[in-house]
């Protein structure tokens, strides 16, 4: 899906953001479902695990930790504590997409983050998990600037490794509707 040249140049995948979500909507609908069910629908409709007879697994309660570590990575204002945080969460490889660049490594992450922090002081991000299967998590998030402006919604398709760290996030706001 993704070739060499998009993954490692941010200005070469920005201008493709709208139409390479097209072509995950038309390949993957439920994303698209699962962001339209996180804009209109309250989360208890959403939790699987609180809908009987869903026969869905619950998720891993490690994976579930981790995740929660890292959105906590994004709230915090001490730099050791953000890159303790990635540290913890992230394998050293991590690759992070969304519609606002492409970034490999802790590192990158650590500045994306920073630059948010610093941009944002009064920023904040939240989330909830739609669903999970095997290594991977589906989440709904919003990030809160701290009344600078509007809140941003979205929706993260999350990879872990073996080790329970996570080694790609893939993130849309907002997702374009089907063709």
């Amino acid at each position: 899906m993704f070739n060499e040249r998009r993954r490692t140049s941010i200005g070469v995948f920005a201008p493709c953001t709208i139409e390479f979500q097209q072509l995950v909507v038309r390949r993957y609908p439920n994303l698209y479902l699962a962001n339209q069910l996180a804009e209109c629908c309250p989360a208890e409709q959403l939790n699987p695990l609180e809908r009987s007879g869903n026969p869905m697994p619950e998720p891993r309660p490690d994976l579930v930790t981790v995740f929660k570590k890292f959105i906590e990575a994004w709230n915090v204002h001490d730099p050791a504590d953000l890159r303790r945080l990635l540290e913890e969460t992230c394998d050293s490889k991590i690759e992070i997409s969304s519609p606002f660049g492409e970034y490999r490594g802790i590192d990158q992450q650590f500045e994306e983050i920073s630059r948010f922090r610093a941009q944002f002081p009064n920023g904040r991000c939240t989330t909830r998990i739609l669903s999970q299967h095997h290594s991977m998590l589906l989440q709904a998030w919003t990030t809160e600037f701290g009344g600078v402006r509007s809140p941003l919604t979205g929706i993260d398709c999350v990879q872990f490794n073996e080790a329970g760290r996570i080694v790609r996030t893939i993130s849309f706001s907002p997702v374009a509707a089907p063709p």
